[in-house]
């Protein structure tokens, strides 16, 4: 505590001058107003005093325990002819320096039964009584703490409780005392204001909802020496009373602050925030970064992929860590950053975990096949196909339709978790489970079934969107597409070139599957494109358009001599007739494939024979850039 400053009067009222006035002041431990010698803490000897003269002596004390005390001040000389005066009594509180006791939790919004309660914190070196303390919100009335011999011993704490029903929720070994308080605001501020056993605040916070202490929480004080109405000093976390707070500030407390991510040319760029929250600046601090392949959310040395290394941060002073992880990679990627430094006393939040969302390449998964009007009591589907060589973690992709009249569409999630589709395998979107009776096979496969799915029967669009919600592909299928005269009930529109554009409409037709469809199979009227080192080949050569699922597709395939042109591909008999213009005027890349699929321009299956491919390609000021031909060969099974 502090020390005490007494000021005496010593005034001469009789008629002579006095000399050599004795001044004795004693602290009366034991209050018996008897002065023992050993009670005597000051004396000055005044040597001379005139008539109607006033004198003032400063004693000073050393500091005093907490507690009452009757302090005596004396004077006498040998000429005082009346000694009645001479002794006088001052009974003095002395109490604590503020802030020795602090408010250091507060559960103000419990839940269900449990009741309202604040916690203090003993910051001194010394035991506190805390006989005649009160505390009150933001009112006027006070609610007395504890019992005379209450008491609370350095630095421990005490839980202050609107009922004793508290210990049923929060058995702890700190003392409970119960106050009937009035109840604390839950959605407005209010304050908590500790009065110490002369009235004086001893603490006070001043909270607001915005600070925290919600579902469940309390609110936990984050510095004992910090100030108690700074939003910034308090957190809000799981109670925990009578014990240190989970957030409670240390000696040594360094913590991954914030993690960030973005996307750059060349790869990942991702930003570290490092927060000393300690009392003392920390020396040599280590910072990692992992790529967490396995995402079991653990870092290991096998998957560091670059450290930092910080000299010096001192007390409540941040630094971002920069690094540019040069690497192509797709989808979602879970990063680990950690910070070490000797002696850290909370290792808790010394590491951090972020999920990094990258983009996929377009048409990385394609829209394959579309069952959008089965059978009676048949499901429809949408099967999706992985045309790339990687595994494909389709979590947060989502399949839609298009936007309604009224701007709302249905959006179908693939996957919440961690999803796997293999390169060369399929996912499988089904409106019902009735698919798994119609396709037993699927019990094994990646299926989803979800009745938002919706097919319109006379075309609509199908979008397919990745986690970072870009287009991946999209269909605007058409029942045009089908076979002519051929019933599309119960048969699929299946892709005949995963690899070629999706809207190409010669680019799909109906499945010529047994059963109507072929979900999580290759498609039954798959062509692939073969390359080759010829300007123009077509594959397969000869070709059957008899609909039996075997090579009933020509694929035209063509490499050009410029990165870009517009293309016109015709087909002619031997006689030199034109029976079909399959592309006219079509903008092209340097190389593609356009699909033949055996008819003529008035929808008529060709004869058997031979039939002249003939591509031209023009340039972009309209020149011939090439033209080619080759002779296709379209025949029939014996």
């Amino acid at each position: 505590g502090n020390s005490i400053s007494l000021s005496s009067i010593i005034k001469n009222i009789g008629k002579q001058t006095l000399s050599s006035i004795h001044f004795q002041l004693y602290v009366d431990a034991n209050k018996d107003s008897i002065l023992d010698l050993n009670e005597l803490t000051f004396q000055q000897t005044i040597p001379f005093l005139a008539i109607n003269d006033s004198i003032t002596v400063l004693a000073t004390l050393s500091p005093l325990a907490q507690g009452k005390y009757l302090l005596c001040s004396k004077i006498s000389t040998v000429q005082d002819e009346d000694t009645t005066n001479n002794i006088l009594f001052l009974s003095i509180a002395v109490g604590i320096p503020p802030k020795s006791i602090v408010v250091n939790e507060i559960m103000y919004a419990p839940i269900g039964d449990i009741p309202e309660w604040i916690e203090l914190y003993n910051n001194s070196n010394t035991t506190i009584s805390l006989s005649q303390w009160k505390f009150s919100d933001n009112g006027s009335t006070k609610a007395s703490i504890a019992n005379p011999l209450a008491s609370i011993a350095a630095h421990s704490y005490c839980i202050v409780a609107a009922d004793s029903s508290f210990t049923n929720f929060f058995p702890n070994s700190a003392p409970v005392f119960i106050a009937p308080f009035s109840a604390l605001n839950n959605t407005t501020p209010d304050a908590i204001v500790v009065y110490d056993e002369r009235g004086a605040i001893m603490d006070s916070v001043y909270y607001r909802q915005s600070w925290g202490g919600l579902n469940g929480n309390s609110l936990q004080r984050f510095d004992f020496f910090g100030t108690s109405s700074d939003s910034l000093n308090w957190r809000s976390a799981l109670p925990s009373p009578g014990i240190e707070n989970l957030s409670a500030r240390k000696e040594i407390d360094v913590e991954i602050k914030n993690i960030s991510t973005a996307k750059t040319t060349n790869g990942i760029r991702i930003l570290a925030t490092i927060f000393n929250q300690g009392r003392q600046a920390v020396n040599g601090l280590s910072v990692k970064f992992y790529h967490d392949k396995n995402r079991d959310s653990s870092a290991q040395q096998i998957e560091l992929i670059d450290s930092s290394f910080i000299s010096i941060l001192n007390p409540l002073d941040s630094t971002t860590i920069l690094y540019n992880w040069n690497i192509h990679i797709q989808g979602m990627q879970s990063i680990i950053v950690t910070v070490e430094t000797p002696n850290d006393m909370r290792l808790t939040n010394n590491s951090r975990l972020i999920i990094a969302k990258n983009t996929f390449a377009p048409q990385t998964l394609v829209i394959n096949e579309i069952m959008y009007e089965p059978l009676s009591g048949k499901s429809e589907f949408v099967e999706l196909f992985n045309r790339t060589t990687d595994t494909v973690d389709i979590a947060e992709w989502k399949l839609m339709d298009q936007l309604s009249s009224s701007g709302s569409r249905a959006i179908i999630p693939l996957a919440k978790f961690s999803t796997a589709v293999p390169p060369g395998g399929f996912m499988v979107v089904a409106s019902d489970s009735s698919i798994y009776s119609q396709f037993p096979s699927l019990a094994t496969k990646n299926v989803i079934v979800n009745s938002s799915l919706s097919l319109n029967n006379s075309g609509e669009d199908l979008i397919l969107t990745d986690l970072t919600n870009t287009q991946i592909d999209s269909v605007r299928y058409s029942p045009l597409w089908h076979l002519k005269n051929h019933s599309s009930s119960g048969r699929s529109l299946e892709r005949i070139n995963p690899s070629i554009q999706s809207n190409d409409a010669r680019n799909w037709s109906s499945s010529v599957a047994g059963a109507g469809s072929t979900p999580a199979a290759p498609n039954s009227i798959f062509t692939a494109s073969v390359s080759n080192t010829s300007s123009l080949s077509l594959t397969p050569n000869p070709f059957s358009p008899d609909n039996d699922g075997f090579e009933d597709f020509l694929s035209i395939n063509y490499s050009l001599p410029v990165n870009s042109a517009t293309i016109r591909v015709r087909i002619y008999d031997v006689t030199g007739r034109l029976i079909r213009r399959l592309a006219q005027n079509e903008p092209s890349p340097s190389t593609g494939s356009i699909i033949w699929n055996g008819m003529d321009d008035d929808g008529h299956r060709v004869r058997i024979g031979m039939y002249i491919i003939l591509l031209e390609a023009l340039d972009n000021f309209g020149g011939t850039a090439k033209t080619m031909k080759d002779v296709a060969v379209v025949a029939r099974k014996l």
